[in-house]
């Protein structure tokens, strides 16, 4: 059953190369999994009209990064990955040794350490070759012309925080669901954020199928009315600061222009999950 799979694999890669470079958006997962009697994890990625899943041994971003490759082991050290370095804050001396250097393209992971070793670079910091590879990571990505213009949809763990970010509803309101009232005012009062936060989820799947100018401004108030709500009890207070959370990092899903990655933490989009993915609550 594990042989002649050959094609099979070279098909997967191109489904997903493809989805890369076309797809809207991705939406983004990882669970723990058990891999030739190991601990392991199993990253998944999907679309509306594609899904795949990678098992490995790690779940950070430089291991999603290299999945991004699409099956490709390039290292790449342009532009795109000295932008990157320089917004990580590294030493403009170690840019400019990358930047003066004729070879900018590597095969695996060896040869770009090896690479930097020969800069004079410490291999062995770790903080250090972690910057430098995922910028050489994302650089091989690009150099594809993949993600130029795919957002990103997870629940905002760390190590999905690449391009353009957005923040899953479902996981948003499964917090809401971890308040446990103790009364029957704080009961309603849990109750009515949910009851908000699923109309305001129903409101913005409406106008994503029928986008209208007019109808962004009620959008936006109708968002701060629900995560600047006043809390009233301890179980309410708990909901409200939960709701500010979720307002902080979806400050960048009503204006202003997308940026593109860079290392240091996102703001990140509210973003629908597709249908696949909805809770009961949220459908």
């Amino acid at each position: 059953m594990t042989g002649g799979l050959d094609a099979f694999v070279a098909e997967d890669q191109a489904v997903l190369k493809t989805a890369l470079a076309t797809a809207p958006f991705i939406t983004v997962d990882d669970t723990g999994a058990r891999h030739q009697r190991r601990d392991a994890v199993t990253t998944r990625m999907g679309g509306d009209r594609f899904t795949v899943f990678r098992t490995g041994r790690s779940k950070s971003r430089r291991n999603f990064m290299s999945l991004l490759r699409a099956g490709s082991d390039a290292y790449v050290a342009n532009e795109e990955a000295l932008e990157f370095m320089r917004r990580a804050g590294l030493d403009s001396s170690i840019c400019d040794r990358l930047r003066r250097h004729p070879c900018k393209i590597f095969s695996g992971e060896h040869a770009w350490l090896m690479h930097l070793a020969g800069l004079s670079v410490d291999i062995f910091d770790r903080n250090l070759v972690r910057t430098l590879t995922e910028g050489a990571l994302w650089d091989a990505v690009r150099a594809q012309g993949l993600m130029h213009d795919t957002v990103v949809v997870s629940d905002a763990a760390g190590q999905f925080r690449v391009a353009d970010h957005a923040l899953c509803w479902v996981h948003t309101e499964r917090l809401l669901h971890k308040l446990m009232p103790a009364t029957a005012r704080q009961e309603k009062a849990v109750e009515t954020v949910r009851d908000r936060v699923r109309s305001f989820y129903r409101a913005l799947k409406r106008w994503k199928m029928q986008p209208v100018p007019d109808a962004a401004g009620a959008l936006a108030a109708c968002f701060d009315k629900i995560f600047a709500c006043a809390p009233a009890s301890p179980t309410s207070t708990a909901c409200w600061r939960v709701c500010i959370a979720a307002k902080l990092r979806c400050s960048g899903c009503r204006n202003g222009p997308r940026s593109r990655f860079t290392p240091t933490p996102r703001r990140t989009i509210c973003a629908p999950a597709s249908p696949s993915a909805k809770s009961p609550a949220a459908r």
